[in-house]
């Protein structure tokens, strides 16, 4: 894993997040995350109170559960 890198959320779960991995500390991930679902996804009315966006910081064992490496020839959209 490097700074940089590119993970989606794994298919597994029902919402499209992106993180960007922005810092790697000693037990923590920090990555700049994205939800990047259709507007008519409930989660954006929850915004402000769900933490699902933003600079979010994972443990490493909870970031490998949550996500998967994104290819880098596979562009997602924009975010809405």
């Amino acid at each position: 894993m490097n700074i940089g890198e590119r993970y989606a959320l794994a298919w597994k779960h029902p919402h499209r997040l992106e993180a960007t991995v922005v810092e790697l500390q000693a037990d923590r991930i920090v990555a700049d995350v994205v939800h990047r679902c259709l507007p008519t996804c409930e989660v954006l009315q929850m915004r402000q109170t769900l933490p699902i966006e933003g600079r979010l910081s994972y443990s490493y064992g909870d970031f490998a559960k949550l996500f998967q490496r994104m290819s880098d020839g596979i562009p997602l959209p924009a975010a809405s």
